[in-house]
């Protein structure tokens, strides 16, 4: 099982930074703290296939303010908020469009139905497979049981 405190406190007594992607995970949680929370950065995909969409593109969060405006200005061109038009540095225009935020906002929006449905889905996955529970092994559900896909070990 995968844990985020203890990765988290490992990153922070080495002084690394924990970036997190949360594209699968994104509304869940492990004991008690949103998936995403632990690190120093949290990344998604927002590519079709995901809970939250925006067709393609994904996002970046940082509790760091350096951090956040770094990634802010390499997400803009490069431009430095006191000489916007001023290429300092080379870097893509990888702003989210109208149409996708607006995809992104509908999916947040719906998170908590999104999430259950998934939980509902991987409950008739574990029941449906009880009765050859002796030739698969399910994933075991989680604190919060919502999987992009549903995993099975033969022997």
């Amino acid at each position: 099982l995968w844990a985020p405190v203890g990765i988290a406190e490992l990153c922070k007594t080495n002084g690394w930074i924990l970036i997190e992607d949360i594209c699968e995970a994104i509304g869940t949680k492990v004991g008690g703290q949103l998936v995403g929370t632990f690190g120093d950065m949290a990344c998604a995909s927002m590519y079709a296939n995901k809970l939250i969409t925006a067709g393609d593109g994904g996002f970046i969060i940082a509790r760091d303010a350096r951090l956040h405006d770094r990634l802010k200005s390499l997400l803009n061109h490069g431009f430095d908020p006191k000489y916007h038009f001023m290429h300092f540095e080379h870097a893509p225009n990888a702003k989210i469009n109208g149409l996708g935020a607006a995809l992104a906002a509908a999916s947040v929006a719906e998170i908590d139905n999104l999430t259950a449905h998934r939980t509902k889905v991987a409950g008739w996955y574990r029941q449906g497979l009880a009765a050859v529970a002796d030739k698969v092994t399910c994933m075991p559900p989680g604190e919060h049981d919502a999987p992009w896909v549903f995993g099975i070990e033969l022997p």
